[in-house]
């Protein structure tokens, strides 16, 4: 479950990020949490879900799964063209 949080005047999704989850960079982690447009000012006095930790790892692991994915699927495609090269021509990898 989120944790809430009341908006104060001068609060910003920036500053609210920092405060509450250590990085001002996942303000659209709360953004998305609230279904904030970034573009509208921050209302005082709302309520706001401040996803946690957990939730924040459950939606990133399966992206990190398709990006080790990409990232295997990258590194067996570079292997063969360089066994393709190397019949070929003699290329030798540094």
């Amino acid at each position: 479950m989120p944790n809430q949080i009341a908006t104060n005047a001068g609060d910003s999704l920036v500053t609210l990020a920092q405060q509450h989850l250590g990085d001002f960079r996942r303000w659209r982690d709360i953004a998305a949490q609230n279904g904030i447009n970034p573009l509208e000012g921050l209302p005082t006095g709302i309520n706001l879900d401040v996803p946690t930790l957990d939730e924040m790892l459950k939606v990133a692991e399966p992206i990190l799964a398709k990006v080790s994915a990409g990232v295997n699927a990258a590194q067996q495609v570079t292997s063969q063209v360089e066994q393709v090269l190397q019949a070929v021509g003699g290329y030798t990898p540094e």
